[in-house]
């Protein structure tokens, strides 16, 4: 997958991806440690919300420690339901 993408990106961004094409913990984790690094100057509130869905990589204890530890709320979507629900997707799931 490295072809698919130029030298040319915005340092801001990040890409990950895993040898089965699928999420994993580490993909989460490197997620929540994006998530901080781009809310925690941005907001006055003292606590931030994450919506996320039922996928291993955001139940574990790490992921859950690293929120809390970041006056992170998390809030779970019922399975089965995060294509319905998705509050800012305007495009295909």
């Amino acid at each position: 997958m490295d072809n698919q993408f130029n030298n040319d990106l915005n340092p801001e961004i990040t890409i990950n991806t895993s040898d089965t094409g699928y999420s994993n913990r580490e993909i989460g984790l490197n997620f929540l440690c994006h998530f901080i690094k781009h809310t925690e100057c941005s907001s006055t509130s003292r606590y931030k919300m994450l919506l996320f869905d039922s996928a291993n990589s955001h139940e574990t204890n790490k992921f859950k420690t690293l929120a809390a530890d970041h006056n992170i709320l998390l809030l779970r979507y019922p399975p089965h339901l995060t294509h319905i629900m998705q509050p800012l997707d305007v495009g295909c799931f």
